[in-house]
């Protein structure tokens, strides 16, 4: 006799539901990718710090939460760990004004070779399982084809 209320969402779906289709959206390399935007964007050695200090570095507060949140969610994909912990850093230490670009532009080189990097050992892995897979295929063919000739 269970009679409690389930909510539900304006699309039908109960919220536990929304809540698992959203995390699926939030994944470690999503986050790392808008990282890298934000770290580019700040490494703008005028513009980034304009910005930065126009907003009374409120966008260090919101790149520091960005750079935990990239490392606890990239945790689970193990993406490279160094990004988000130098970002961090970075974040911290970013009010001053010529530590803190060398620190944005560092952090941004670090995630872009963590993106790239793991773009291209899933570019290697695909091309190799491909390779192997056409080699079964000829393999197979040609051992049909010497016991055809017998």
């Amino acid at each position: 006799m269970n009679d409690e209320k389930k909510v539900v969402s304006s699309k039908g779906k109960s919220i536990n539901e929304e809540l698992k289709e959203v995390s699926k959206l939030i994944t470690g390399k999503r986050l790392y990718m808008v990282a890298v935007v934000l770290e580019g964007f700040f490494a703008i050695p005028v513009v980034g710090g304009l910005m930065i200090f126009s907003s009374a570095y409120v966008l260090l507060v919101v790149a520091f939460l960005l750079h935990l949140s990239a490392l606890i969610f990239g945790k689970d994909e193990n993406l490279f760990k160094l990004a988000p912990v130098f970002g961090m850093i970075a974040s911290i230490l970013g009010f001053i004004p010529g530590l803190g670009w060398v620190l944005h532009v560092i952090t941004f080189c670090l995630y872009l070779y963590a993106i790239l990097s793991r773009q291209q050992v899933e570019s290697i892995k695909k091309t190799v399982s491909d390779v192997v897979t056409k080699a079964e295929k000829s393999d197979d063919n040609s051992s049909k084809k010497v016991e055809s000739d017998k």
